[in-house]
């Protein structure tokens, strides 16, 4: 017989908590939920989360469903967007506990030996470089980046133009003009950039563009939207506006992440993305079990079978 305990706080910092947990020994279910996305936003993707997993009775699956819901009503609810959560879940059957986890939370095996950490937080980023990390970043929207609030951030513009790009390709007639807005705004900025470099401007001219370019952009993102995935762009933006011209500030740093892209390809289609995600675990299984990364390709690719060729 199964013997649990689950309790929440808040904590010190925040007024509200959008934690959830799951208690079920009669069914050997068990789960940590963070949500996160503001206070309505966090507490509902963890409820969903929540709701998720007891249906599916099963971590993997139910993290896979909770995914799909919180992401599908992100995208058709402007006040959630941008809601998430990070969660671990357990499942004790026939005296097997099978685990799955997504984010930071972290589930541990304790015994009389001590304390085991049984799983890997998805913090990459924070695990290479440290919270604290205080240089210049240079990314796409991926949230986790965010954390990292002593560092200078440039939104890279490349990834922005390719969001304009396909909203412009699903929009209505009376979705249009903003995308066509930012797009413009974007391409301008760029500009603007070429003309300093190529010396046909001055640092106190491009200080001068540069304020303009902020106005300009504060008014088309403050202006009225009537599409949902138009505000959501806008929100993101807006959430990032101070990291978006970093480059005309300070000339030295890119406007995009293209060196990041050019260091490590293959994800930019679906298979080419697991076929990373494959690769890069199973060189952090060779790091932790002390092996020889060089040494276990070699042998991997040694047993593969030669491909035939053709005559």
């Amino acid at each position: 017989m199964l013997r649990a305990a689950a309790r929440t706080h808040r904590g010190t910092v925040r007024p509200d908590n959008q934690d959830a947990f799951l208690c079920r020994p009669d069914l050997g279910l068990f789960a940590v939920i963070d949500g996160m996305g503001g206070q309505q936003a966090g507490r509902h993707a963890a409820e969903l989360a929540r709701a998720a997993l007891l249906e599916a009775l099963e971590p993997a699956r139910g993290l896979a469903a909770a995914n799909a819901l919180i992401r599908a009503e992100a995208d058709t609810r402007v006040e959630l967007y941008g809601m998430g959560c990070v969660a671990s879940a357990l499942r004790i059957a026939d005296g097997v506990a099978r685990i799955a986890h997504v984010g930071d939370t972290r589930v541990y095996l304790a015994g009389a030996a001590g304390c085991e950490q049984l799983t890997r937080d998805h913090t990459v980023a924070e695990g290479i470089l440290g919270a604290d990390y205080a240089g210049t970043l240079i990314h796409d929207g991926w949230a986790p980046y965010d954390r990292f609030t002593e560092a200078r951030h440039q939104q890279c513009l490349a990834h922005l133009l390719r969001r304009c790009r396909e909203l412009l390709e699903t929009a209505t007639r009376g979705a249009m003009p903003f995308p066509r807005q930012i797009q413009a705004w974007l391409k301008t900025a760029l500009r603007l950039r070429d003309r300093f470099h190529a010396h046909q401007i001055s640092a106190h001219g491009l200080a001068v563009a540069r304020g303009r370019l902020r106005g300009q952009l504060l008014d088309s993102l403050l202006s009225r939207k009537t599409n949902v995935a138009n505000e959501r762009f806008a929100r993101h933006l807006w959430n990032h506006r101070d990291h978006l011209l970093t480059f005309l500030t300070i000339p030295a740093v890119d406007a995009t992440n293209w060196r990041a892209e050019q260091v490590w390809g293959g994800n930019r289609t679906l298979a080419g993305s697991q076929a990373q995600a494959v690769l890069a675990s199973l060189l952090q299984t060779c790091r932790q079990q002390g092996g020889d990364v060089l040494d276990f390709l070699s042998q991997t690719l040694r047993r593969l079978p030669a491909p035939a060729l053709a005559g």
